[in-house]
């Protein structure tokens, strides 16, 4: 079971792709994109029994990107200090990596990441209110693609904080949290972000 979801996690990105052709080369497209090839990179370092972490590490970082600016231009347009405060975190996580183990995936990190994700979600479902073109959410892309981060970071948030410890402490317990539950749901992740796409009109996403 947890091989068969391991191969669908990796192949998902695939269905946001494809969903969202007619959104190619977009910024949530490249982050899809990039999920495809980075995790799969890491599988095969895995698999030929080499450091697959590095690429893992890289994929956070892209992923604050691009979160960082799909939400600027939808929620925090008017905020100045947005940017400021999105590279810092980059930079942050950066320094925090290479101070601590760029070989080893940055769980803490990105944990803490997780917990700002969430409030980029509840600012996101907070914007949605009174905004008299959205008549039905299951027909807004922002409402699909704010459920797609804010799912994945209230889910995945504690388990990347305490990954750590459960590593030291449990590891077929770790092993069992992340093929029984993060697995599903970075699936749905994708899914999601994928039927957003679908949904957006062009040059909207």
């Amino acid at each position: 079971m947890s091989n068969f979801l391991t191969i669908i996690s990796l192949v998902a990105p695939v269905l946001t792709l494809l969903l969202g052709w007619r959104q190619r080369f977009s910024l949530l497209w490249f982050y899809a994109a990039a999920g495809l090839l980075l995790d799969n990179l890491s599988q095969l370092l895995k698999y030929w029994h080499l450091n697959h972490h590095i690429p893992l590490n890289v994929f956070v970082l892209a992923e604050l990107i691009c979160i960082s600016f799909y939400y600027r231009r939808h929620v925090f347009s008017r905020s100045k200090l947005f940017l400021l405060f999105s590279g810092a975190l980059a930079i942050g996580f950066v320094i925090h990596t290479l101070l601590t183990d760029p070989l080893v995936l940055n769980f803490t990190a990105l944990g803490i990441l997780c917990t700002i994700y969430i409030g980029y979600g509840i600012a996101g479902y907070l914007s949605m209110r009174g905004k008299s073109e959205i008549t039905y959410l299951n027909n807004s892309p922002f409402f699909w693609i704010n459920t797609a981060f804010f799912l994945y970071a209230t889910t995945s948030c504690l388990l990347f904080l305490f990954a750590t410890y459960l590593k030291s402490e449990s590891w077929e317990l770790l092993l069992s949290i992340w093929f029984g539950f993060y697995m599903i749901v970075n699936i749905l992740r994708y899914i999601f972000i994928g039927i957003g796409l679908y949904k957006t009109k062009p040059g909207g996403a």
